[in-house]
């Protein structure tokens, strides 16, 4: 799987599942978060990666805080011998803006304090 293929494919199925959760169909979601139906299915099914502005429209859409559509159990971030998805995840945070990884160090503080 391609780098960030599988990091936006685990955004997916936690996005699906919550949307499933909350009984919402696709159709519904795209409604309440203001984007196309056709996005949604691509986001769930791993085909493309949500901006963080459409993640955050996304989250508020299914009623949860961002950092649960992150919050992904067994993510091992073992300084010692680090995770590919830990690498993976280092590797996606050098192409983001400076504001958007600082919204992503805030969510990171949330979630370590959980």
């Amino acid at each position: 799987m391609p780098r960030g293929k599988s990091f936006a494919f685990k955004i997916g199925g936690k996005i699906k599942r919550l949307r499933l959760e909350r009984q919402l169909s696709q159709f519904d979601l795209a409604e309440k978060a203001g984007i196309g139906i056709s996005y949604i299915s691509k986001i769930e099914q791993g085909n493309r990666f949500p901006s963080l502005k459409t993640t955050i429209k996304i989250a508020k859409a299914l009623n949860v805080e961002l950092c649960e559509v992150f919050n992904f159990k067994g993510l091992a971030l073992d300084r010692e011998r680090p995770s590919k998805d830990y690498l993976e995840l280092i590797g996606l945070l050098k192409d983001l803006p400076d504001d958007e990884i600082k919204l992503l160090l805030e969510l990171s503080r949330k979630l370590s304090s959980q």
